[in-house]
């Protein structure tokens, strides 16, 4: 399962596995991915759930991945 649900009293909360979401890999750099990722936590925030980015067994991150998922996320 690639994101997780877990209720809480007030809202749903999804947990994005990132590893998970990419195929396993542990680096991830393109814009496209990043934008992939944004669309995704946007569909879950647009919907009323609050979001979990879980980022164990990455590595790192382009800067070209970051900027598109976060420096466009709001």
């Amino acid at each position: 399962m690639i994101e997780k649900e877990r209720k809480t009293q007030e809202f749903q909360t999804r947990v994005i596995h990132i590893k998970e979401q990419f195929q396993g890999f542990d680096f991830l750099v393109s814009r496209a991915s990043g934008e992939f990722l944004r669309n995704l936590i946007l569909d879950f925030i647009n919907s009323g759930k609050k979001v979990v980015l879980d980022f164990q067994g990455i590595k790192g991150v382009a800067h070209s991945f970051a900027d598109e998922v976060f420096g466009l996320l709001f």
